[in-house]
């Protein structure tokens, strides 16, 4: 795919509603690869990591517009921000980002690029309000003229749960994710560790828990496991950089599980480089991914991985060295933490993938792929992109 050469200048105008956590990853790692002739505006709900976002923001040369408030008010600033007639692109990150941009794209359409970072949750789409939702969907899908699914696994879901995506003539983009390997290449022997700084001795084994404290993540499963291996003498411990509305009730279940002292937290890194430098092996038991940075993050420095076979995480890692533990099976995560905490070679094993792993998970060719398929929409205008073949992928 190659973009026109009469295309012009892009003014992507990116809708957030929820600016947190992966969506913004993805946004620093994939605007900050795209060349300098795309002009960027990010249009996101604030929250609590907003000043993180005026950072990339910044160092992205983009404008940001924060609003305060929910999806209405999120669609009104949208209708705004449509109305002055500078934007060529909408690129809304998520559904409820999407059904914004919709109500405010209808009078005076702009090319509509939807990005899925995540799942359809079965809770939500059960039921007569289910249908619904379902009904809305279909309808919301029928107005994009593009959706994007940042992984193989995300894209299936998508055509099993939305009624009739592959008959709607919307084009359907599989672009994996991507991260800037460069950052991560060689971290462990260059960045500064933490263990002095949190008085950890450095003959103890130290399992690292990094992101967000949610149920998605799969932190209850490393208290469990964190308990059998305890209950056998096991000599380890955990370092949680992560944050999340669960914290409370994650550290109670911790200490009521008798485990204070083989947890330590931090509050969230946004650069995980330090805890790379620190850890032993990272911990990633999620019940779902959509694909997941921090696989790639952490294979690209060379950190050892354990992780779940779960949608969205498997995939592209499975020839790795990755030590994989089926989903939500707290007994089978203690099993593959024994596995870490024995194997002598584990370290080497995980350096000796480092530079494939770079290679591999790159942003520079996802990035390429994404700014591509937006000349296509920007250099079509409002007309649909001629559909290609559903999900497919370049090798």
């Amino acid at each position: 795919m190659t973009v026109p050469a009469d295309t012009g200048r892009i003014r992507l105008l990116a809708v957030v509603r929820w600016p947190v956590g992966g969506i913004r990853t993805y946004m620093r790692y994939t605007y900050g690869a795209f060349p300098g002739e795309t002009e960027l505006t990010i249009l996101a709900n604030r929250t609590q990591e907003e000043d993180l976002l005026r950072q990339d923001a910044a160092e992205l040369g983009a404008r940001l517009v924060p609003v305060e408030g929910g999806t209405r008010e999120l669609a009104k600033a949208a209708w705004r921000e449509l109305r002055g007639g500078g934007h060529t692109v909408v690129q809304s990150h998520g559904f409820n980002a999407a059904a914004a941009v919709s109500l405010a794209n209808a009078f005076r359409p702009r090319p509509h690029l939807l990005t899925v970072h995540g799942i359809l949750e079965q809770r939500l789409l059960t039921g007569f309000s289910g249908r619904l939702k379902r009904l809305g969907l279909r309808r919301l899908v029928r107005r994009l003229d593009a959706v994007h699914a940042v992984g193989r696994d995300i894209m299936e879901h998508l055509r099993e749960e939305i009624p009739g995506l592959e008959e709607s003539g919307v084009r359907c983009e599989i672009i994996p994710n991507g991260v800037d390997t460069s950052r991560f290449l060689g971290c462990r022997d260059t960045a500064p560790g933490l263990r002095a700084e949190l008085g950890l001795r450095r003959d103890e084994f130290l399992f690292g828990f990094l992101g967000r404290l949610m149920e998605q993540k799969g932190f209850d499963l490393v208290i469990r496991a964190a308990k059998e291996l305890a209950g056998e003498g096991r000599a380890f411990r955990v370092l949680v950089a992560a944050s999340g509305d669960y914290i409370r009730e994650y550290r109670r279940l911790i200490t009521e599980a008798g485990l204070a002292d083989r947890f330590v937290f931090l509050p969230y890194q946004d650069d995980v480089r330090r805890v790379f430098a620190t850890v032993d092996a990272v911990l990633m038991p999620s019940r779902w991914e959509a694909w997941g940075l921090l696989k790639a993050e952490a294979l690209s420095s060379g950190t050892p991985l354990v992780a779940s076979t779960c949608m969205g995480l498997a995939e592209d890692i499975e020839d790795s060295p990755t030590l994989f533990v089926r989903p939500g099976d707290a007994p089978d995560l203690a099993r593959a933490m024994r596995l870490a905490l024995d194997d002598p070679d584990l370290a080497r094993r995980f350096a000796e993938f480092a530079p494939e792993a770079s290679r591999r998970f790159s942003v520079c060719r996802s990035a390429e792929r994404m700014r591509s398929l937006l000349g296509e929409l920007h250099h079509n205008g409002a007309g649909r992109v001629p559909a290609g073949p559903m999900g497919a992928v370049e090798p």
